[in-house]
């Protein structure tokens, strides 16, 4: 209906009269129609109207729905963030994605405003009014108050931390120096007094300080246990271990156990750890096994038996019996283990065990033992040979002790009697005592004399021996050249060979015929037997013979067959004798690590493959020669090996890893004991053995 309306003629007049009732007249100025007079004409139109067309609706056109020039709009340009702003509010952020800034500060405290919630009126004027704003001074305010407290803070912790640190360093000093924990609060005395900065801190009330000896003893114990946190780690990272054990007993006559251990890092470099010095309540094999056993399997440090390769030990019958000693207990657990007797000891065993055989020898030890407790009990006959060592012009010596446990005594009690046995003689010669008659009428004799000179002649030879193996890190490949060096020199001793020796010195040099008697040094004459080339036969092949009983030179000796590792003949070698180089020995580990060994307790797997092994042994030595990789040391020699050709010999670097952890001695136990000696003294016999352990943790494997 409302089209048909729209399309009648009168519609059309009415809708043409209304628009052009708009449209001003030619010549006509526009002006504001009156408001009035606009609304009397309109509604005088609409009651002339019909009903019908009151009923429609008719849209009025407004001049903006009359086309015409196109108006122009003004051009709106968008506002940027600058983020110059940035470097000049250093309060202000800026979000790229959501393009909107903000005032961090506000945030931060909790203030609610227009810069806390993605503010986009980029305008300096914006940032300058926030910045005036209470919420944002009070921000301002409370992060300057919270950076002063911080930084307060802070200083207060470092200074803190810089004196637990002094305390921590003192302790250890201590501890690493043997002296006593009562020390402690006297060296931080003296710290303070020396203006150590931060010591005053360790004061925190009148009432609550570090500074007491509870402390120091709390910190020592806190250093030991990161230390054997260490240490464990580095026992379960290496491949196999061996133990070094030894018992003894300390000033308070408690049994002590001291426990090392041998392992290889990543680089194939071995070492020896100090592990354990504990208390043990019986010395069978069983209760050392189970003491062992607990060290085993400590918390964070667990040993799996399968991996204990080598228990080395002084070669007590309790330590190597195979029933109920405690290689026997150990052996139950893995059949692939290898006892190890200390080869310090055996040398020990070699001397001492010789010269009991020769009956001369064995008062001569007496004679030297009751000289050191005839001047030792009294301070006036140490001054009197004092005097007359100064008139000779000999060394001012005191007579040694010799020890059976120690095994370099003996040559240094010679050694001492050698460099003052003139001023010795003089003293017993002049001194009226009944003690010093019988020592001199001992002494005089011509064998005394050329014993001591014998002695000097044989003892240094096992005396170098005996050095070379108590060095920490020996290699196995030296036990063998140092047996056979040791055996070449006491051969051509006992020919006489040599005219360097002390016996040709005496002959040549300190003695003289005055009567048809021997005179040493011209004011001495000698008396007695001249027995000294059979006592010097009768020692020499002693010890050849103990020398051969002690270190064996035969197929089964695994010690020895490691030594081909060394590889040190190849350069020696023609081709040929190269191929079979080595195969008679390899043999010998073949059969002790390449075949399965079943206990009733377990069945313990080959480690290596003897195919495999044989035909990586006809490699490597050829490898070794063209690649010109040095052999000084069995150590770089297989490292080397490992860094560069690491699956092309997988056995073989298994044979070198056993070797290089072989415990071939104990003199590491014996410096053990000897730290517990310097310890535990008299004057500190009431230290617990947990302390003990703490202090010699430190001491052994704290570094410098």
């Amino acid at each position: 209906m409302a089209a048909s309306l729209l399309s009648s003629p009168t519609a059309k007049v009415k809708k043409q009269k209304s628009i052009l009732s708009f449209m001003p007249k030619s010549g006509e100025s526009v002006s504001p129609p009156d408001k009035s007079e606009k609304r009397k004409k309109q509604i005088s139109e609409d009651a002339t109207s019909d009903e019908t067309e009151r009923s429609s609706t008719i849209k009025v056109c407004r001049p903006n729905d009359i086309e015409g020039p196109e108006r122009k709009k003004p051009k709106v340009v968008p506002q940027k963030f600058q983020h110059d702003w940035l470097r000049d509010y250093s309060w202000l952020r800026y979000d790229n994605e959501a393009d909107a800034m903000s005032c961090a500060l506000c945030i931060k405290h909790g203030k609610k405003n227009a810069m806390t919630d993605n503010n986009k009126n980029f305008k300096t004027t914006s940032l300058d009014r926030h910045a005036g704003t209470a919420d944002h001074k009070e921000s301002v305010t409370a992060e300057n108050m919270q950076g002063q407290l911080q930084k307060s803070v802070e200083k207060l912790v470092n200074e803190k931390e810089a004196a637990a640190l002094i305390a921590l360093k003192s302790t250890y000093w201590i501890a690493q120096e043997g002296l006593a924990i009562s020390k402690y609060e006297s060296l931080l005395d003296l710290l303070e007094e020396m203006k150590c900065p931060n010591i005053e801190e360790l004061k925190c009330t009148k009432s609550i300080n570090y500074r007491s000896d509870k402390t120091a003893g709390e910190m020592i114990s806190t250093i030991a246990t990161v230390i054997r946190r260490d240490l464990a780690g580095k026992l379960m990272a290496s491949p196999y271990v061996s133990f070094l054990l030894d018992e003894s007993t300390d000033i308070a006559t408690t049994k002590k156990l001291v426990l090392y251990a041998r392992i290889l890092d990543s680089e194939f470099t071995p070492s020896t750890h100090f592990v354990t010095n504990i208390k043990i309540e019986s010395t069978t094999g069983e209760a050392i096994y189970n003491e062992l056993k607990s060290v085993m399997n400590e918390p964070g440090r667990v040993i799996p038996p399968s991996k204990v390769m080598g228990l080395g030990t002084d070669g007590a019958k309790v330590m190597t019996g195979t029933g109920k000693g405690l290689t026997g207990f150990m052996l139950r657990d893995n059949p692939m283990m290898l006892n190890y007797h200390c080869i310090a000891h055996r040398l020990a065993l070699v001397t001492s065990q010789a010269a009991n055989q020769v009956a001369y020898l064995v008062d001569y030890q007496n004679t030297l033992t009751g000289i050191f407790y005839f001047f030792k009990s009294s301070a006036n006959r140490v001054a009197k040979l004092s005097a007359i060592q100064d008139m000779l012009n000999e060394p001012s010596l005191k007579v040694k002790e010799i020890h059976e446990v120690r095994w370099l005594s003996t040559y240094i009690a010679v050694q001492t009697v050698y460099r003052t046995l003139d001023s010795l003689l003089t003293f017993f010669s002049s001194d009226q005592d009944a003690k010093s008659k019988g020592y001199a009428k001992k002494m005089i004799q011509y064998d005394f004399v050329a014993s001591t000179y014998l002695m000097m002649d044989v003892l240094p030879i096992v005396s170098e021996m005996c050095l070379v193996f108590q060095k920490e890190d020996l290699d196995v490949s030296q036990v063998k050249v140092q047996v056979d060096h040791a055996r070449r020199a006491l051969e051509k001793l006992k020919a006489g060979e040599d005219e360097t020796t002390y016996l040709h010195e005496l002959k040549e040099k300190h003695l003289t015929i005055e009567g048809g008697k021997f005179v040493f040094k011209g004011n001495h004459i000698l008396q007695g037997k001249q027995n000294t080339e059979s006592i010097k036969l009768q020692l020499i092949d002693q010890i050849l013979k103990k020398l051969s009983e002690r270190f064996p030179d035969d197929d089964s000796n695994v010690i020895y067959a490691f030594s081909i590792l060394a590889m040190r003949p190849l350069t020696f070698l023609s081709k040929s004798e190269r191929k079979t180089w080595g195969e008679d020995k390899l043999e010998v580990l073949i059969k002790q690590y390449g075949e399965e060994k079943v206990t009733q307790q377990v069945t313990q797997e080959p480690l290596i493959n003897p195919g495999d092994t044989r035909r990586e042994w006809a490699m490597v030595k050829e490898l070794v020669l063209h690649e010109g990789y040095k052999r000084d040391k069995m150590t770089e020699l297989w490292s080397l090996v490992n860094k560069h050709h690491k699956d092309d010999y997988p056995n073989l670097l298994t044979l070198a890893a056993l070797a290089l952890i072989a415990p071939i001695h104990t003199a590491d136990c014996e410096r053990g004991f000897s730290a517990q000696n310097a310890t535990k003294t008299a004057l500190r016999n009431r230290l617990s053995p947990d302390k003990v352990n703490d202090i010699l943790t430190i001491k052994l494997e704290g570094g410098g």
